[in-house]
Parts: structure tokens; sequence; C-alpha cells
């Protein structure tokens, strides 16, 4: 893939806060097309959490859910699979830190 050319990349967005709905929604936007398009929904909602490609790999990681006034704090890490279209386990968890998270890629 070329970073320096913006069609070769694909946006994904996961997760997230929709219309006053916590969402487990997956889009993605291919190169040169002006549609998203649905990919498999995420294992269950996340919010506030991070995506990053690192060796042209999309992960998913930190985030949670909320249900009432309790945050439950997601510790797996999803990787993207373009053959299924979903989120799945990376088989990798994020390590808690002081308040904060670090991950082992």
């Amino acid at each position: 893939q070329n970073p320096s050319t913006d069609t070769a990349w694909s946006y994904i967005v996961a997760g997230g806060w929709d219309n006053n709905v916590y969402t487990d929604k997956v889009e993605i936007l291919h190169p040169g097309a002006s549609d998203w398009v649905f990919a498999q929904n995420l294992p269950a909602y996340r919010i506030f959490c991070n995506m990053v490609n690192l060796d042209d790999q999309v992960y998913l990681l930190a985030g949670g859910t909320l249900n009432g006034t309790t945050w439950t704090y997601a510790q797996d890490i999803l990787v993207y699979n373009s053959a299924t279209t979903a989120m799945e386990d990376s088989t990798r968890d994020i390590q808690p830190v002081t308040r904060r998270y670090a991950a082992e890629i």
C-alpha cells in the first residue's frame, strides 16, 4: 500500500454513539467509493475505543461499555479480517497500568 496516496487506503469506523444509541456497527469507505458499506458488527458495542494500523493490520483496542453508571473496560484487542469483513479476537489483551492502558502487539 502507498501511504502517500489517499486512494490506497480504506477508512474504517467502528462502534461509538449514533443517534443517541451506543452502536456495534462497522462501516468501511473503500478507495474511490462515494458510499460507506457495512461490515460485520462488533462482538459488542464499544465506545471511546481506538483504532490503529500496524503493518497493514487494523486493530481496535480499549474503550468499553456503560451499563447504567457502571463502566466495563474492554481488555481484548480486535483485528480486522478483510476476508470475513469482521473485527476478530487478536488473542492479545490490554494490560491496565494505573488508569491508563498499554498494549503489546
